[in-house]
C-alpha cells in the first residue's frame, strides 16, 4: 500500500478520484436544494416524512462533502511535497536503493577503520612501553 503512495501516477488518480466526488456531490447537493424550493408546504407533493428524508440527505450529503474537502487537502499537500525535487530533479521524498548499498559501505569501512586504530594503538602503546623500559635500563 505504501508502495503505491509513493507512485506519481496513483497519486493523480487519487486526487482525480476526489475532486470527482466532490464534484458529484456537490452536483447531488444542488439537486436536493432545487427539489426542496420547488416542492412547497402547499402542494402538498411530497408528505412530512418525505421532506424529512430529504433534509437528512441534505445534511449527510454535507457532511461527506466536508469529510472530502479535508480529504483533498490532504491529497493538496501530499501532491505538493513529492513535487518538491533537489538540483538534479530528483524527488526529495525518493531515497535511491544505491544510497542504501553506499551507507552499508561507509559502515563497514568505519568498523574496519576503528579495529584498525585499535591496532595501531595497542602496537604504539607496547613501542612506547619498550622505549621507556629501554630507557630505565640505561
Amino acid at each position: 500500500m505504501i508502495d503505491l503512495l509513493k507512485d506519481p501516477n496513483v497519486i493523480t488518480l487519487l486526487m482525480t478520484l476526489v475532486v470527482l466526488s466532490v464534484s458529484l456531490l456537490k452536483i447531488i447537493d444542488f439537486l436536493i436544494k432545487f427539489l426542496i424550493k420547488k416542492v412547497t408546504p402547499k402542494e402538498n407533493v411530497l408528505s412530512e416524512k418525505e421532506r424529512n428524508l430529504i433534509k437528512e440527505m441534505h445534511s449527510w450529503l454535507e457532511d461527506i462533502s466536508e469529510k472530502n474537502n479535508d480529504e483533498h487537502e490532504w491529497l493538496k499537500e501530499l501532491r505538493d511535497v513529492h513535487d518538491k525535487t533537489d538540483r538534479d530533479g530528483v524527488p526529495l521524498w525518493y531515497v535511491p536503493r544505491s544510497l542504501v548499498d553506499m551507507q552499508k559501505e561507509i559502515i563497514t569501512l568505519l568498523q574496519n577503520i576503528s579495529q584498525h586504530q585499535s591496532k595501531i594503538n595497542f602496537i604504539l602503546e607496547t613501542l612506547i612501553s619498550k622505549i621507556n623500559t629501554f630507557k630505565d635500563s640505561k
